[in-house]
C-alpha cells in the first residue's frame, strides 16, 4: 500500500466511526482509483472533474454495483476532503458530481 494510500486509512480510521470492514473498502476503493490515474497518465493532485465522471463510467463498464460505485465516490470525496483540510490540493473535484441512482427492486405480489 502507499504512502498516500496509508495517510489517507489512518486519518479516517482515527476520525470516522467507520468499521473495519468499510476501512479495508475505502482502501481498495483508493487505491483502485490511484492505479487507474496512473494508467491514465494522471496525478490525483490535478484531477478535474471530468476525470472522477469518466473514473465512474470506467467502473460501470466494469459491471461494479451501484451501491460499490457509490462507497467509491465516498472514498474519492472523503480522500479530496482530506487533501483540501491539508492545502495539498485547492479544488475538490468531485464537487457537484451526482452519484448513481441505485435501483429499488419493489416486489410483486
Amino acid at each position: 500500500m502507499n504512502e498516500l494510500v496509508k495517510d489517507f486509512i489512518n486519518e479516517i480510521a482515527l476520525t470516522k466511526s467507520l468499521s473495519q470492514n468499510t476501512i479495508e473498502s475505502y482502501s481498495r476503493d483508493l487505491q483502485q482509483f490511484l492505479e487507474y490515474l496512473k494508467n491514465e497518465g494522471l496525478d490525483y493532485k490535478n484531477v478535474k472533474r471530468t476525470n472522477i465522471i469518466a473514473y465512474i463510467l470506467y467502473l460501470q463498464k466494469q459491471g461494479k454495483a451501484t451501491s460499490s460505485i457509490l462507497r467509491s465516490l465516498a472514498t474519492l470525496r472523503s480522500f479530496y476532503k482530506q487533501n483540501i483540510l491539508k492545502g495539498v490540493i485547492d479544488q475538490d473535484p468531485t464537487i457537484d458530481i451526482e452519484a448513481p441512482k441505485v435501483e429499488k427492486n419493489f416486489q410483486k405480489y
